[in-house]
């Protein structure tokens, strides 16, 4: 039987393991979010920086605002949300045929994480162009500009300056290699428990904790999963946050995916497909 090549793997795997219906009612809603974010801060926004800055820098560290924790949140819960069925619903419903065609169960699992790979990049970058573009609704005159030391330097004054590229290429870092790394932590639970509900849910789970368990003990910060994605809890804007820098997240995130891949496939090799229990 012929294999299929690895760009129409994940093609396939696009078109039947995401929920693209609901991607577009997300995008949808992140550009209403952007307008209100936008039209709520006209004083403090000065140019695109600054509305970046804004959208991502997360809740600081001892911050209670529910504002800024639902900013920080709903965009990743999303994201989690639409690749809830990648990988357990195809190997629990199609596995038995899809195996022989890809050749092998690393094939099958090599194409679910070059998958989540691509879709988080798409992801974080329709969400940079939908909140962009309501920024635009709100104030279109502030895409002209692209200095963002207004906003870091009166809210953080010991933090370091960068322009709105620098700062959007940090921010689609950070967000990429941090949603790529827990998304495959969430394949890998999924096809533990065999079920995508409670890997979603644990998913959740950890954000919000790393959202408030660090609250009185600064120094944990650079060690819980899903901090990386909050700009404000780094120590190049807040000094009070000890050796969380952007290498040291990078790397994390590097080395969470690293482990979650080997054992996602160390889970995959035992699982019996056509019976859908683990060898013992």
């Amino acid at each position: 039987m012929k294999k299929l090549s690895i760009i129409r793997v994940i093609s396939f795997n696009l078109h039947t393991s995401t929920r693209w219906r609901l991607a577009f009612l997300f995008g949808l809603f992140f550009v209403l979010e952007g307008w209100k974010i936008a039209a709520d801060n006209t004083s403090s926004i000065k140019s695109v920086g600054d509305f970046y800055f804004l959208f991502f820098s997360g809740p600081g560290n001892g911050s209670l605002s529910l504002i800024e924790i639902l900013v920080w949140f709903i965009p990743q819960m999303l994201f989690y949300f639409l690749i809830g069925d990648m990988a357990y619903d195809e190997l629990s419903q199609r596995g038995s045929v899809l195996l022989p065609i890809l050749g092998s169960r690393w094939g099958w699992w090599s194409g679910k994480v070059l998958t989540l790979f691509v879709f988080s990049l798409i992801y974080v970058t329709g969400l940079i162009l939908t909140i962009t573009l309501g920024l635009s609704f709100a104030n279109p005159i502030n895409l002209n500009s692209y200095n963002s030391s207004v906003t870091l330097t009166s809210l953080w004054p010991n933090s370091q300056d960068f322009s709105g590229g620098q700062l959007i290429l940090l921010i689609s870092l950070l967000y990429v290699s941090s949603m790529f790394a827990l998304g495959c932590l969430q394949m890998t639970f999924s096809l533990f428990c065999r079920r995508s509900i409670y890997s979603f849910l644990l998913i959740i789970g950890i954000l919000l904790v790393s959202c408030f368990i660090s609250v009185n003990h600064p120094w944990l910060v650079r060690w819980l999963p899903g901090t990386q994605t909050m700009l404000v809890r780094h120590t190049f804007i807040d000094v009070t946050i000890p050796d969380l820098s952007f290498l040291w997240s990078i790397l994390y995130n590097t080395t969470l995916l690293a482990v979650s891949v080997i054992i996602g496939f160390w889970v995959v090799k035992r699982l019996d497909i056509t019976r859908f229990h683990s060898k013992c």
